[in-house]
């Protein structure tokens, strides 16, 4: 048995099934590379990713920690989106390749 594409991995889930109907994503979705990989340059490369709350670096000086799961060669640049900590704003990192 051959391995299935990347097309038919993506084909094998119905996006448009009622929810009655609906089932989560594909195992392949979770483990297969070239999914990940097609993940990071379709959707992680071009998004604003919260990795924290503002408050939570509200002083000069104060910085925050955080795992995230990307490549070393990803993490591009930091910075909040707001200059008034609230519990609304976010901390967030655009990750490139």
């Amino acid at each position: 048995m051959t391995e299935p594409t990347v097309p038919e991995i993506l084909n094998s889930y119905n996006d448009r099934a009622p929810l009655a109907e609906a089932l989560t994503i594909p195992a392949p979705w979770y483990v297969d590379n070239r999914i990940a990989a097609l993940e990071r340059k379709t959707v992680f490369s071009r998004t604003w990713q919260i990795v924290g709350r503002a408050d939570q670096v509200g002083k000069p000086g104060d910085y925050l920690t955080a795992n995230v799961a990307v490549s070393r060669s990803w993490l591009s640049e930091v910075r909040t989106t707001s200059c008034e900590p609230s519990s609304t704003s976010a901390v967030t990192t655009l990750l490139r390749s």
